[in-house]
């Protein structure tokens, strides 16, 4: 089981260049512009926190969330936002690249399922 807490100042920006930027927590906005079937995690708020572990499934973790890892490896914490095959922008990689981060602070718990 794994246990995700993030701090309850945790604020970042998944449209920074936005004047000024839209300051969310982990629980995200709902959606944005885009299509959320184009999201790390289809359905799931944008800007939201996320995780995984190892190449496991992405799970939506928000304000605070459990989960049973169905792999093995290291946590993997992301914003969900547009995949970069889904980018509608030259480089496909600033859908990510251009978040920003202002607190982000994270408890996480592990423990082994019963």
């Amino acid at each position: 089981m794994v246990e995700v807490i993030p701090s309850g100042a945790f604020s970042w920006a998944c449209e920074p260049d936005n004047i000024p930027p839209t300051w969310v927590g982990a629980a995200g906005r709902g959606t944005y512009f885009d299509d959320p079937q184009t999201y790390t995690l289809p359905g799931k708020p944008f800007c939201s926190l996320i995780g995984r572990v190892g190449g496991g499934a992405w799970h939506y973790l928000g304000d605070k969330s459990t989960f049973t890892a169905d792999d093995s490896g290291r946590l993997y914490l992301t914003a969900n936002d547009v995949t970069p095959e889904n980018c509608r922008v030259a480089n496909k990689q600033e859908c990510y690249s251009d978040n920003k981060v202002r607190t982000a602070t994270v408890t996480v718990n592990v423990r082994k399922s019963e």
